[in-house]
């Protein structure tokens, strides 16, 4: 089932991409789960999943050329939120074997939080997206 949700989400990705629907600025699509065990780093520009783990982000910087879709997936017990410092973005509340997705398509530090365990600026439950151009 893991397999067959991965590559449903990678056919999404690959047709939002072919279909030229990359926006100029971080947009919220929402994206099926990926297996675990999928490269933190991107090498080029795709989809790459944090896990959201406990209390904790792995991993808690990722840096990633621009139109990288980030997917975020909780495998935990406890409920978390994935929330932009700036407010550009934000999960909502989300549980376990959900995920929460963003389209970073310009360069630029995205730093965000768990707005139930941690704070902006990188307190407690925190991590940071650095997008970066070709």
């Amino acid at each position: 089932m893991r397999s067959e949700r991965w590559l449903g989400m990678l056919l999404l990705v690959g047709a939002l991409t072919l279909a030229g629907c990359v926006s100029a600025a971080p947009t919220l699509e929402p994206v099926e789960g990926q297996a675990a065990g999928e490269p933190v780093e991107a090498q080029m520009a795709s989809a790459i999943q944090v896990l959201v783990v406990d209390s904790r982000f792995e991993a808690r910087e990722l840096r990633v050329p621009v139109g990288t879709t980030v997917v975020w997936v909780h495998n935990g017990g406890l409920p978390h939120t994935v929330s932009a410092d700036d407010g550009s973005f934000d999960s909502g509340t989300f549980g376990n074997g959900e995920t929460f997705s963003v389209v970073f398509s310009e360069p630029g530090t995205y730093p965000y939080y768990c707005r139930l365990h941690g704070a902006p600026g990188g307190q407690g439950m925190a991590g940071v997206v650095v997008v970066e151009s070709p």
